[in-house]
């Protein structure tokens, strides 16, 4: 109320031509500006807390697809055929990968795993893990990649998706894993 109270007169008489159409104008740029906040503001903190994710509920020995479309997987992938959303994403999976010789492997995030961001934004699911061997010879989820088809977070098709990849970067910042937005053609991406 206090919102709407402080816009100019000729704003608020617009409500009488069209109520329904300025209540949802008003309450959505409302909740726009209350989640770019949060996402410019969130900070991430390690507590010790583990989520509890059950590993063989996230990654299976076998798998079954939607009927959306497969590619064929590379040897360096973790199951034999990847699902894909885009053709961005299939650019990313046919790439050579094998460029880097420290990958073990790379996996598509299944639906299940979310990073916890606040409800206004919604949790968000990341696009591709990637295995690498790290310098002391351990196997270590080192790489995060989004591929949205262009780096600039701005032009992104919705709004929410440059909220979510703001907090995930904060997010990946704190847990020490590399996490950035890829076109998903770049000839060094790691």
């Amino acid at each position: 109320l206090q919102i709407f109270k402080g816009l100019p007169e000729e704003i608020k008489q617009r409500i009488f031509k069209n109520p329904e159409g300025f209540t949802t104008v008003f309450i959505e740029t409302i909740k726009n500006t209350l989640a770019d906040h949060i996402a410019a503001r969130i900070e991430y903190r390690l507590t010790g807390d583990l989520m509890n994710y059950d590993e063989e509920e996230l990654f299976p020995e076998s798998r079954k697809f939607p009927q959306k479309e497969l590619v064929d997987g590379a040897d360096w992938s973790l199951y034999d055929q990847i699902q894909i959303d885009s053709d961005i994403e299939k650019n990313f999976v046919l790439y050579k990968l094998n460029e880097d010789s420290n990958i073990i492997c790379y996996f598509k995030f299944p639906n299940k795993f979310k990073i916890s961001i606040p409800k206004i934004i919604g949790n968000y699911n990341p696009d591709w893990g990637i295995i690498r061997l790290s310098e002391d010879g351990k196997f270590k989820l080192e790489l995060v990649r989004e591929t949205k088809g262009n780096v600039n977070p701005n032009l992104l098709q919705f709004p929410n998706e440059k909220r979510k990849i703001d907090c995930a970067t904060k997010h990946f910042l704190q847990t020490g894993v590399n996490y950035k937005q890829i076109r998903g053609d770049e000839v060094v991406w790691w």
